[in-house]
């Protein structure tokens, strides 16, 4: 999806470091039907709230926050094209990872009962996550020139003062701090899903 997102606003004439997609914003499997094909119904199942994808300016210290709060919350994580995030989770010996089923709920919660991490922290164990690398895949400025929409991409470290455009879903700007609005609004998630597949 991550790279979905990308590709649809590319395709559109917009240029974006990243996107960024949240895991609740799932409510279903996507599956095709008994011959494999994947129609517009079943995008559609899979994205039911049919949320506005646009584009946002975002400074790297809004993201980096935003990030890690996606990681520390219920939501565990999130879909992502064009970012890397490497991170330490202190108490994962101590939590059983294998019975986590959040997909279609409103109460997501992070792995982990209360018990396990009480016994994480009886260990001396803090179970704050720490963030270790975030990378972002930018604009090759040595391949791309002027202002012309250019596929040519590296990684790069985040850079906490370097201003950032992403491709997420407007529910998303109401949940991380610092989002830009652009007013680019490039239709509906489960549309970018399904141009992508076709």
């Amino acid at each position: 999806l991550g790279e979905a997102l990308l590709r649809h606003a590319f395709l559109q004439g917009f240029e974006a470091d990243l996107s960024l997609y949240n895991l609740g914003g799932f409510r279903a499997i996507l599956a095709g039907d008994e011959d494999g094909e994947i129609s517009i119904s079943h995008c559609t199942r899979t994205f039911q709230f049919q949320n506005t994808l646009k584009i946002y300016k975002i400074l790297g210290k809004d993201l980096y926050v935003g990030l890690k709060n996606l990681i520390e919350t219920g939501e565990r994580g999130f879909i992502g094209g064009g970012v890397r995030v490497a991170f330490h989770e202190p108490c994962w010996d101590y939590v059983d990872h294998t019975n986590f089923d959040g997909l279609g709920t409103d109460d997501l919660v992070a792995p982990g009962t209360e018990e396990e991490l009480a016994n994480c922290q009886n260990a001396g164990i803090s179970p704050q996550i720490d963030i270790i690398d975030v990378e972002v895949l930018v604009r090759d400025d040595e391949q791309c020139v002027d202002d012309v929409p250019c596929e040519s991409r590296v990684w790069k470290t985040l850079e906490k003062g370097r201003q950032y455009t992403l491709i997420t879903a407007d529910y998303l700007s109401t949940v991380i701090a610092g989002f830009i609005d652009t007013s680019a609004s490039l239709g509906k998630d489960y549309e970018a899903l399904c141009g992508y597949i076709a």
